[in-house]
């Protein structure tokens, strides 16, 4: 069976795929852009990177009393890559996004 890793594509995405050919083909297809704007900005997510960052499962809320947004549940990228592909996700896929 392949393993499905998460790129870093650009500043403020993450694809999740078999490779990072298919990573950059599947973002350039997601956005419209040419695959040599991003040649340089794909990145693997090593073990230590998918353990660190936090997966948020919903959008943030806007919290008017403490005037800071509500995150809501959380996991790992590495929980929720699993939690993915244990759900039959059919990758690639825009794993998420620093925008919201």
């Amino acid at each position: 069976m392949t393993s499905i890793k998460v790129y870093r594509v650009g500043d403020n995405d993450y694809v999740a795929a078999k490779c990072h050919e298919e990573a950059l083909s599947f973002y350039c297809e997601l956005t419209d852009e040419l695959p040599s704007e991003y040649l340089d900005d794909v990145v693997e997510l090593d073990d230590s990177m998918l353990n660190r960052l936090r997966y948020y499962h919903e959008e943030p809320v806007w919290n008017e009393v403490t005037k800071e947004y509500d995150m809501g549940p959380s996991s790992t990228f590495r929980e929720a890559l699993q939690e993915k592909i244990n759900d039959g996700e059919e990758f690639p896929l825009h794993f998420a996004s620093t925008e919201w």
